[in-house]
């Protein structure tokens, strides 16, 4: 049991104090984490208060901070991107979950249809934007009990250790693990499949299909083994302006062929791979795992300034989402593709820079996906090892322990191998994406948010009577229940995929 459950928590009223000692502002100037020596305070220095003697509370943050960040419309629709600014944070958010994913949404039209596809990515976002909800209001009970009203660095793992313990922390890194790791080789097998049809169009020849994964793997290679990825921080950027010049293209080839007028029916379906197409659509919309970092590195870490982060950034994916399923769906209706790229034929020149694009953007990508890999890798083998290192007295040498040269390469390239492997042995990406969507995308995305959630209700809605929380209780726990079961057919679905596409012996 965590110690958050264990321990009675006081209900944080705007009054109260939310210091570990009662105490307000440090000497040393700061409220919270925040500098309180601007000019811009002037707005409270005009009615006598002095931000420095303000005691920790939510309301107080509010207070203070406000006046920094309050600006006219035009000078903030208009002024520069700041990294940690409002819009800023939007685009971090939204372009850690934009990516591969959004090529197989045509597919999904395909599956369920049209009308159906978009209510699908409709209710896709309202989840995701309800589960990011759930975890910033949890994140926000644990860290104003801890006295970090202004502080926002805390992790996924870090928040789930201390809401369920630390067993729940170490099956979220084991998670986090297989997304990672899933995400690369379903990169492989786009990037693999990009390298083909480029080279179809360009007129060199491949003896097989897997000589282009072989040779993504081989590319990625001198990438993945960086210690340090923030060279790489464009990759983000990179990705999402692939992705969007995918859409402009399937909307442009919908008008120019005047397919748009025509559009496939039936509009809906209900049959086999309706599981499979929702948690294509919970992989896609999943940016759960970079929430808290975005959230640390913001200027000014209000909370409703996060939500308005998470609710552009959903906006911004469910746009994307939208015009690339339907516009794909439309073009090229049941001859859909898992990967909308493959419709396209070599000989399309606009179609083969898009694919070209997409590889290099993937390509760079892909070491972002290789290091969190890597790193929680490390992490779980310490955590294995610490329970026998301890019993020896050596726990604090074990901690410090830093991974040799040879230790990282080995690791990363039999990552490499054996993401390669699977690659060459999956029939198709939507099957990569569907399954780890109804595995780590239903675990990170809603079974922790939800549960986290449940244990910090009280704390939450003080002022709900015992009628209110147990409706509350049982609407979260139907969630719950939906999505693990949405999950484990889908999980089945893909099973039934691989075992049909496998090749008889």
């Amino acid at each position: 049991m965590a110690s958050f459950s264990g321990t009675k928590m006081p209900i944080l009223s705007t009054d109260e104090n939310g210091g570990e000692n009662g105490e307000g502002v440090s000497s040393d100037g700061k409220y919270g984490s925040f500098e309180t020596n601007t000019p811009k305070t002037s707005t409270l220095n005009s009615i006598n208060i002095n931000p420095k003697n303000l005691r920790l509370s939510r309301s107080n943050t509010n207070l203070v901070l406000r006046p920094l960040i309050d600006k006219p419309t035009i000078e903030r629709v208009f002024s520069r991107i700041e990294p940690g600014s409002l819009r800023g944070s939007t685009f971090t958010l939204a372009s850690s979950a934009i990516g591969a994913g959004l090529l197989s949404l045509s597919l999904v039209m395909k599956t369920v249809g049209l009308a159906l596809g978009v209510l699908l990515i409709v209710t896709g976002a309202l989840l995701a934007f309800l589960s990011l909800e759930m975890l910033l209001d949890t994140a926000d009970v644990i860290l104003s009990f801890q006295g970090m009203t202004g502080d926002r660095s805390i992790s996924y793992s870090t928040l789930a250790a201390r809401v369920l313990g630390e067993k729940a922390s170490f099956f979220v890194e084991i998670v986090f693990v297989v997304y990672s790791f899933g995400v690369i080789v379903g990169y492989f097998l786009v990037i693999g499949r990009s390298i083909e049809d480029v080279c179809g169009a360009v007129g060199i020849s491949l003896a097989n299909d897997t000589i282009p994964i072989i040779l993504a793997a081989l590319l990625a290679l001198p990438l993945c083994l960086k210690r340090d990825i923030s060279s790489l921080t464009f990759a983000s950027l990179l990705c999402i302006c692939a992705m969007g010049f995918v859409c402009i293209i399937l909307a442009y080839r919908a008008f120019e062929d005047g397919n748009i007028s025509d559009l496939p029916a039936p509009y809906a379906r209900f049959e086999s791979g309706f599981c499979s197409s929702a948690t294509i659509v919970f992989f896609a919309f999943n940016c759960h795992t970079n929430i808290f970092a975005v959230y640390s590195s913001m200027q000014y870490p209000l909370l409703g300034r996060m939500k308005k982060v998470t609710l552009r950034s959903i906006l911004i994916q469910f746009i994307l989402y939208t015009m690339a399923g339907a516009f794909g769906y439309i073009l090229f209706k049941d001859k859909t593709e898992g990967n909308i790229l493959d419709n396209f034929p070599p000989e399309d020149t606009l179609a083969s820079l898009c694919k070209g694009g997409v590889a290099i953007a993937l390509l760079v990508g892909l070491p972002l996906n290789m290091h969190p890999t890597r790193s929680n890798l490390i992490q779980l083998t310490r955590k294995c090892w610490r329970g026998a290192a301890k019993d020896d007295g050596d726990e604090a040498v074990m901690e410090n322990i830093e991974p040799s040269l040879i230790s990282l390469v080995s690791i990363t390239i039999a990552l490499l191998i054996l993401a390669l492997f699977l690659a060459l042995n999956v029939p198709g990406v939507s099957i990569v994406f569907s399954f780890l969507g109804a595995t780590a995308c239903v675990t990170m995305c809603y079974v922790y948010p939800t549960l986290m959630y449940l244990e910090v209700l009280e704390h939450l809605y003080p002022g709900f009577s015992h009628g209110q929380r147990l409706g509350l209780k049982i609407a979260l726990h139907l969630l719950l229940i939906a999505m693990c079961g949405i999950g484990a057919v889908s999980i089945w679905e893909s099973y039934a995929q691989i075992v049909k596409h496998r090749p008889a012996s």
